[in-house]
């Protein structure tokens, strides 16, 4: 099975320790790291950072022009890609939410 790892933290969280389980549990065959539109989300490229060498996959960062919108594109076409594939949002339930919001509007296409 391929995983898509979308993830996103809030900069007051303790997102250190969260990426290295993460990266320890070996779940994720690709990980994009996603701004948040509110002011409290980390930037993406401090998020790469604190993964550095952690992640043995590909490593995604989405730029600040960039968000849930691209993070939603992106996974439709890692789904097509690969069947049997599964794509897991983590870090902050607000990345759930902008998620959730696109899809509901269908603004991905």
């Amino acid at each position: 099975r391929h995983t898509m790892l979308l993830y996103a933290a809030m900069k007051d969280k303790d997102y250190q320790n969260e990426l290295r389980e993460i990266a320890a549990s070996k779940v994720a065959d690709w990980v994009v790291f996603v701004p948040l539109a509110v002011s409290r989300g980390e930037d993406p490229e401090v998020l790469r950072e604190s993964a550095s060498g952690l992640f043995s996959c590909p490593v995604t960062v989405l730029s600040k022009d960039e968000g849930a919108k691209e993070a939603v594109r992106i996974a439709e076409r890692y789904l097509k890609k690969y069947t049997n594939s599964l794509v897991l949002a983590a870090g902050s339930l607000y990345l759930v939410g902008e998620i959730k919001e696109v899809v509901q509007h269908d603004q991905f296409r």
